[in-house]
């Protein structure tokens, strides 16, 4: 029987990680939580680094700085303890993974929030990592690395295959995650955070306020203003404040210019805003209800934002941007033109504003986002229930 749940997390916890990974509910349901954050040794510029207004410090959270802690605390987890992993299996995750198979504990890997990604074969995988001339000798070492620490070799190192794949929309299943499963492992399939916040909203009944004018709502990143996943090793963002934010207020000056809306900021949650910034135009800028903002929203603007799940939840249409600077980079400028791709956008530059058909832009593929919807954020019978509350009661169906 199954009495403690441990996830292990690999950023730095907030509130808002606490309750959208069903702390509460595995509780309800009587199961001791905790979690592991292990940012502090695999990445310490994110954890130290990471501008967090909301920082969870319950009592029920433990951060470790060191291997040695890590692999302590892994020994001391009892046979009645389900793990589930909210990171991936790489090289540097590699000894946990290794040291909870060797104790042969139950765990499940959660690929939940996937984005539209090219797909992937060890060929196509072998030829990015191994264009040697244009790495030096320590990357090409790193690059190999990655190739035998990948999930679809991980059972030929002695990694205990999961018990569970926890999976949102169909294309999860493709995901390079999943290649760690094996004909045991058990499919659960579920659906994205996001359409939790969804449901959320669906069981507050919460009316929207009659409009006086209409909105479009610009889903935030943090970058370039607040740093964090650019903090991870391997990830970078070549975006500046100098140059971002003035195209981007003169794109919101031609939206609301040419659609008659006023433009509101959904901040990101790991960003810290004022109320009406000089970097967005002075204009409007709220925390914490992005799922409610783009629900009573005429259009929305997004980078590469999964928030844009909301977007097709509620049927809004969707103005994609690029930059300059982000086609600089390949992983920036690829992410954003399959995420706009995927609903049948093309992205606009903000550096570049001319010949622009706003109306092609105020309008909705409804076969792609049904598309969409299927793909990366709910494709199961499961219902209106909340995605934990799923897990929860399959743990305890089978354990």
């Amino acid at each position: 029987m199954i009495n403690n749940i441990v996830f292990f997390v690999a950023s730095p916890l907030t509130n808002r990680d606490y309750e959208r990974y069903g702390a509460e509910i595995f509780l309800g349901n009587g199961f001791n939580v905790c979690f592991y954050d292990v940012s502090p040794y695999l990445y310490p510029e994110l954890h130290k680094k990471s501008v967090l207004h909301d920082r969870y410090d319950g009592d029920n959270v433990t951060s470790f700085y060191s291997k040695h802690e890590i692999i302590g605390s892994i020994k001391d987890l009892s046979k009645d303890t389900f793990v589930i992993f909210l990171m991936h299996y790489r090289v540097n995750s590699f000894f946990i993974y290794s040291y909870l198979s060797k104790l042969n504990l139950n765990y499940a890997i959660s690929i939940l929030n996937i984005i539209p990604n090219y797909p992937s074969s060890v060929r196509l995988i072998a030829r990015h990592y191994l264009q040697i001339s244009k790495f030096k000798p320590s990357a090409i070492i790193s690059k190999i690395k990655n190739i035998i620490f990948s999930a679809r070799f991980a059972k030929y190192l002695g990694i205990k295959s999961p018990s569970m794949l926890l999976l949102g929309g169909k294309a999860s299943i493709n995901h390079h995650q999943a290649a760690l499963a094996n004909v045991e492992t058990k499919n659960l399939w579920l659906h994205t955070f996001d359409y939790d916040n969804y449901l959320n909203e669906v069981n507050n009944d919460k009316k929207i306020n009659s409009k006086v004018t209409k909105k479009a709502v610009f889903i935030d990143s943090p970058s370039p203003r607040f740093k964090k996943d650019a903090l991870i090793p391997g990830i970078s963002n070549p975006l500046t404040e100098e140059r971002f934010y003035p195209s981007l207020c003169r794109l919101f000056d031609e939206i609301e210019s040419h659609l008659g809306v006023s433009v509101q900021i959904a901040g990101h949650p790991g960003s810290n805003h004022s109320l009406n910034p000089e970097y967005f135009g002075g204009r409007l800028t709220f925390s914490g209800n992005t799922c409610e903002m783009i629900k009573g929203a005429d259009i929305i603007i997004n980078r590469n934002s999964t928030a844009m799940n909301y977007a097709v939840i509620y049927n809004k249409p969707l103005i994609f941007i690029t930059s300059n600077e982000a086609k600089k980079s390949n992983w920036l400028s690829s992410g954003i033109t399959l995420m706009a791709s995927s609903v049948g956008k093309i992205p606009i530059n903000i550096d570049s504003l001319d010949n622009i058909n706003w109306n092609d832009h105020n309008k909705i593929d409804k076969d792609a986002y049904s598309w969409y919807f299927q793909e990366y954020i709910k494709s199961n019978g499961n219902g209106q229930k909340y995605l934990w509350q799923i897990v929860a009661s399959k743990i305890k169906e089978l354990y």
